[in-house]
C-alpha cells in the first residue's frame, strides 16, 4: 500500500486536471454573465 502506484497516480491526475478545468470553465462564464 505504500509503494505509489502508476495507474492509480495517473488517474488521480487525469481527476484533479479535468476538476481545475471545470472550475476555470465556470469561473469564466461567471465572469461572461456578469460583464453582460
Amino acid at each position: 500500500m505504500r509503494q505509489p502506484m502508476v495507474g492509480g497516480g495517473t488517474f488521480f491526475y487525469c481527476i484533479y486536471f479535468i476538476n481545475i478545468l471545470i472550475l476555470f470553465l465556470t469561473i469564466e462564464f461567471m465572469t461572461i454573465e456578469c460583464m453582460y
